[in-house]
């Protein structure tokens, strides 16, 4: 499983890939990855929004976008975002391709995940399971007065 530096990491990446681009198009089939939706609606929902933000929080990834919806994204225990050099071939177990076109210049963004295991939830609102994490270690510190009772 990815560990938190490293979900960190695909944070600062996404942040230079994604934010301020313009999702073109998406192309997924993969119904276990992209949830609560089909992957049809997840790919008619995304499609032509503009990225704004991009935050980790414990190991979820959220990436807001212009119509104030988000995408939740969670590796699993093998995913990963991968961007394609310039006439790359598609990754072997690619799960959802990004078509990006930011600042003039376009840009292809992979989620890969050989297992399955991750994944991309589209919504209009906060997840439970991003709300409800605790302090996150890596940006606000950890003490003891800051643990749950």
């Amino acid at each position: 499983m990815p560990e938190l530096p490293e979900v960190e990491y695909t944070r600062q990446n996404l942040e230079r890939w994604m934010r301020g681009a313009r999702i073109r198009s998406v192309a997924t089939s993969d119904a276990r990855i992209v949830r609560p939706k089909t992957p049809t609606a997840f790919v008619r929902a995304v499609s032509g929004r503009h990225v704004e933000q991009i935050k980790r929080k414990g190991k979820w990834l959220r990436i807001a976008l212009d119509d104030g919806t988000k995408i939740f994204a969670h590796l699993g225990m093998t995913g990963w975002f991968e961007r394609y050099a310039r006439g790359e071939e598609p990754k072997r177990f690619e799960r959802a391709l990004f078509e990006l076109d930011k600042n003039g210049a376009r840009a292809r963004v992979a989620y890969v995940d050989t297992r399955r295991w991750g994944r991309l939830v589209h919504t209009t609102h906060e997840l439970a399971t991003w709300t409800d994490l605790g302090p996150d270690p890596l940006g606000e510190g950890i003490d003891g007065a800051s643990r749950r009772r």
